[in-house]
């Protein structure tokens, strides 16, 4: 039963990574910066799009860089390496969830759990329809996870470059730090920063990363207060509130477990996580649909089942998700869907 659960949810999900995306043109610019890194190599954060020529993901936010960590970077040069078009990254991003469905039921013991992260509905069309790489982020921290469990020095070396493909994993270094064994892990933790070195050394790295003005700013619908139309830039009311009853759900959930464990102060450390992540996605400028699993991700360090299942059902409570896997597409959409790029390689 399960194999056929998981067989049938990879099918789907192949046939989205076919289909063009619709809510977003982030996947066409990554897979932009991805080819031209092969040509500008580590100087590639000093360019915009408007510096690529006629290339199709030209004029796609034409005047700002790559504002994303080296190994990000990395990850769309080496699909692009292999083939520059829409569906060979999102093909190894399922393929990536997969693998991180496997990881999640090691991690928490339940096989159901695994297979209810793979036919997320958020995951499903965030990452395979549309492109996002949150299937990476999470495969380096549950890789990280995993051997932090078996007492391994490669663990801080994997939550490193989970770092340097997103920044919110920086969130699970009070516990990681907490489990430092020796000078191997804190230097295995050092030295998986190599990339970013590299980057920094030939480029304006550290600024486009950590704040380019360029990035457009108050635009957060999960913002702690919903009524605040200043800051959740024209999503209806019905959007936020559903929002709402998805974050403050988990703040309550994570909140309520963390108080039941309030005897066990070394406990206390794995809430730290995920609790600073809900703070972050609900009081930065700029938060997007396809964040929220991850917060399920920060949690399995926690340990408790039915806390899991409830982050994880909560996370799926995202309207755009389920409207576009329903055919009925909602939110800002793609008035020019890349369709020729799909298979046809994104090279001029």
């Amino acid at each position: 039963m399960l194999l056929c659960c998981y067989a049938a949810g990879l099918l789907w999900r192949l046939h989205l990574a076919t289909e063009p995306p619709l809510n977003s043109t982030d996947l066409l610019r990554y897979v932009g910066f991805g080819h031209e890194f092969w040509r500008y190599g580590l100087s590639i954060y000093n360019y915009t799009p408007a510096d690529f020529g006629d290339a199709p993901y030209a004029q796609l936010w034409p005047r700002l860089q790559f504002i994303y960590p080296a190994v990000a970077l990395l990850f769309f040069a080496a699909t692009a390496a292999v083939y520059p078009c829409l569906f060979f990254p999102r093909l190894v991003l399922t393929a990536l969830d997969l693998l991180n469905a496997g990881l999640i039921a090691r991690l928490s013991g339940d096989r159901w759990l695994g297979l209810a992260f793979f036919l997320n509905p958020v995951s499903v069309w965030w990452t395979s329809r549309e492109g996002q790489y949150e299937a990476l982020v999470a495969f380096c921290v549950l890789l990280a996870l995993l051997l932090l469990r078996r007492n391994s020095s490669w663990a801080h070396a994997w939550l490193g470059l989970a770092i340097q493909a997103k920044y919110w994993p920086a969130a699970l270094l009070p516990y990681f730090l907490g489990t430092l064994r020796g000078s191997r892990s804190l230097l295995s933790l050092v030295l998986s920063f190599l990339p970013s070195l590299a980057f920094a050394l030939r480029s304006q790295y550290v600024f486009h990363i950590l704040g380019n003005p360029a990035m457009a700013a108050n635009c957060n619908p999960y913002f702690w207060n919903w009524a605040d139309s200043s800051k959740t830039c024209g999503t209806p009311g019905w959007h936020l509130a559903l929002n709402a009853l998805a974050t403050y759900g988990v703040l309550a959930a994570l909140v309520g477990s963390a108080l039941a464990d309030r005897r066990e102060p070394a406990r206390l450390l794995r809430y730290a996580a995920p609790l600073a992540f809900i703070a972050y996605y609900k009081g930065v400028t700029w938060a997007t649909a396809w964040y929220m699993p991850m917060c399920f991700v920060f949690a399995l360090p926690v340990g408790r089942r039915r806390l899991l299942w409830a982050i994880l059902l909560l996370s799926m409570i995202e309207p755009i998700a389920w409207a576009g896997l329903c055919g009925h597409p909602i939110g800002w959409l793609n008035p020019q869907p890349p369709v020729e790029y799909v298979f046809r390689s994104v090279a001029p």
